[in-house]
């Protein structure tokens, strides 16, 4: 229950950037996001979660990057390729970020994006979390 008042307290405050950008990347420069079409791919660097195994075979990298359409369910991606860009804009903590059905809120806790259906994950170097 605690967690949701913090997420609910940093919604309510943090100010909206402009959705022009199609992607950014969290101050710490640990965590990327990428936006095109209707999907959201966010890739983390360092991590300490252990992640599930993969449900099928996957022999490239698995447990670091995040997809989600703007209507699906959030899942861990099978992948040889990354996201991370240093040029990418930086999305200061205590701010969100609006791109065609999603919303990201960067936060000193890690990140939390939520698409139009409401779905979504938290991101943090200890932690990932779907919902």
């Amino acid at each position: 229950m605690k967690r949701r008042s913090v997420w609910a307290a940093v919604l309510l405050m943090a100010p909206v950037v402009a959705s022009a950008q199609e992607g950014f990347q969290s101050p710490s420069g640990n965590i990327h996001c990428a936006h095109w079409g209707d999907e959201l791919r966010r890739d983390i660097q360092q991590r300490s979660y252990r992640p599930p195994q993969p449900r099928g075979a996957c022999d490239l990298d698995f447990g670091n990057a995040v997809g989600m359409t703007a209507a699906g369910a959030p899942g861990l991606l099978c992948h040889g390729d990354t996201i991370v860009d240093p040029g990418r804009p930086m999305l200061p903590y205590g701010t969100t970020w609006q791109g065609r059905g999603f919303t990201c809120t960067s936060a000193e806790s890690g990140v939390r994006c939520v698409n139009r259906a409401g779905r979504g994950f938290e991101m943090a170097r200890a932690q990932l979390r779907f919902f």
